[in-house]
């Protein structure tokens, strides 16, 4: 995460960061009631703004509850690849034909630098 460069916009980066150092994350305690813990967790909250949650607005903790949700979907998609691979299946679906022709188009796009 930290080889990320995001620019122009507001992500959640720092969010999934704070995730990945949350002990029950790290201790494999994966359940939905992750999302329960962070929402009502005031001190992550409190790490990913940098200040007191008790000085947060109502938008600010708002946008907590947004990161948890976008979580609780990350957690989803990685539980359903998992059953896919435990069904013998692969783990992603492919990309598209238009996805691939997309990223190809932004590619050509972009000069490259020469050093």
């Amino acid at each position: 995460l930290d080889e990320y460069y995001v620019e122009g916009i507001q992500t959640n980066l720092s969010f999934f960061k704070t995730i990945l150092r949350y002990p029950d994350f790290l201790e494999g305690r994966l359940d939905t009631g992750l999302i329960d813990r962070l929402l009502s967790w005031e001190q992550h909250i409190e790490e990913l703004s940098g200040a007191p949650a008790s000085h947060l607005s109502r938008e600010a903790l708002e946008a907590g509850r947004l990161k948890a949700a976008a979580l609780a979907a990350a957690l989803f998609a990685t539980g359903q690849q998992r059953v896919r691979q435990q069904n013998g299946q692969p783990a992603t679906a492919p990309d598209s034909r238009w996805k691939l022709e997309g990223r190809r188009h932004l590619l050509r796009q972009w000069p490259l630098e020469r050093k």
